[in-house]
């Protein structure tokens, strides 16, 4: 198997490449899984298919966010399936489990007949050690991180979960994946509707490349305040300008045009900023935050939150727009508002530190991120400003082990050793 590791010989920076080519078709795979679907469910052939209207209009809207829930549930299971395979076949063994079942449910999906044979084909497109330590168990991890003590690995699976909940519950879904839908208020007609959407979906990929500009040069935090700030602004905006729009359509068609335009125009500027300053915090933070024994298990946690997060906004979205209209960006406005203190307060910056560094930073027993960083200054000015030396003094403290002897406190060795400098004095 040592002749097949090509990758062995390959340049750094064309290794480098690669690996990102195979990252982007994942991640374009699951964007336009998530991000196109509110669009395609109101197009008239879909509405056939899956019986939800008549005549091109939606008029079960519930069965429609069904439909695109559906592929969320299937993520919801596996996320946990993949850490799993992650950790017993390695990850590119996962990656290749992964594509088949992606490759297998795209096909059924695209050949649907019906609404049921759609449903599979979502379900089935999402289901895509060393050191070990009982701490390190995903039934330990779930049960509030039993065992990890300072390492408190159950309030980094939450910190990752709620993170992704924060994330889809500001605002993306309704301005990208039922962007169709936000037009169509704003006075566009169906056709324009269709087009702008696919535009405010492809804005996003220089977006995306723009936010390795300020990612470590402002951290996490500060990218995602950023980031809620101006999303709530454009929200609120978005809101006020389609409400004026549709008050003057009878009345006064040009103002109307002209209030619906400026409407769209922030929809463009929502997607650059939250492509340039939250995606990235926000799926890269869930990975940062876990030791590299247990990463594959701790990352389930934040493709769960994804999951349930996406599901949850998706399948209430249609059923949101259809009744509140434009009081739907009004209410994700308001939680981008409510989000950011949440931010600055309860998670550490990740932002240029080590892997040794990371875990010193979540060992207060307070939640509070100012209190974390006392405790993480405490620790490494007792080990005289080494850091390697401060996480190998956690780990020895969290394994119940002597800082200085290595043994266990309370394990036989111990005693024998206890025996031993009695017998000496």
């Amino acid at each position: 198997m040592a002749g097949l590791q090509i990758w062995r010989h390959v340049p750094g920076k064309v290794l480098l490449f690669l690996i990102n080519v195979v990252a982007a078709t994942a991640l374009i795979f699951e964007g336009y899984n998530q991000g196109v679907l509110g669009t395609v469910s109101a197009t008239p052939g879909f509405i056939k298919m899956a019986d939800i209207g008549h005549d091109g209009v939606v008029t079960n809207t519930t069965k429609q966010g069904g439909l695109a829930a559906a592929y969320y549930f299937g993520g919801m299971w596996g996320c946990f399936i993949g850490g799993w395979v992650g950790d017993r076949i390695g990850r590119k063994g996962g990656v290749l489990i992964g594509t088949a079942f992606g490759i297998l449910g795209a096909g059924l999906m695209a050949g649907s007949t019906n609404a049921s044979m759609f449903i599979c084909a979502r379900l089935l497109d999402a289901i895509v050690e060393a050191n070990h330590h009982k701490r390190n168990d995903l039934a330990n991890i779930v049960l509030g991180g039993r065992f990890s003590g300072k390492l408190h690995l159950g309030r980094r699976a939450v910190l990752g979960f709620a993170l992704q909940w924060i994330q889809q519950w500001t605002g993306i879904l309704a301005i990208v994946g039922w962007a169709g839908v936000l037009f169509e208020l704003a006075g566009f007609d169906p056709y324009k509707a269709l087009w702008l959407a696919g535009l405010a979906n492809t804005f996003g990929v220089p977006g995306t490349a723009a936010a390795a500009l300020v990612i470590d040069r402002m951290g996490r935090v500060k990218s995602l305040i950023t980031s809620f700030a101006i999303q709530g602004v454009c929200l609120f905006l978005v809101a006020a300008l389609i409400k004026t729009s549709q008050d003057n359509a009878i009345s006064d068609p040009e103002l109307s045009q002209r209030l619906g335009t400026a409407a769209a125009s922030f929809v463009f500027i929502y997607v650059w900023f939250f492509t340039m300053f939250n995606i990235i915090p926000c799926w890269i933070y869930g990975t940062e935050i876990w030791p590299q024994e247990v990463r594959a298990k701790g990352y389930s946690f934040t493709i769960f939150g994804w999951a349930t997060g996406c599901g949850s906004t998706t399948l209430i979205m249609p059923i949101f727009l259809s009744r509140a209209g434009y009081g739907t960006y009004l209410f994700f406005g308001a939680m981008n508002v409510v989000v950011a203190p949440l931010i600055w307060f309860f998670f550490p910056e990740l932002a240029n530190r080590t892997l040794e560094e990371i875990s010193l930073l979540f060992t207060s027993e307070s939640l509070l991120a100012s209190e974390n960083m006392k405790e993480y200054h405490r620790r490494v000015d007792e080990a005289g400003g080494n850091i390697a030396v401060a996480a190998r003094q956690l780990l020895d403290e969290v394994d119940g082990k002597d800082a200085e002897s290595g043994t266990e406190i309370g394990s036989p060795d111990e005693k024998r050793v206890e025996v031993n400098q009695d017998a000496t004095m």
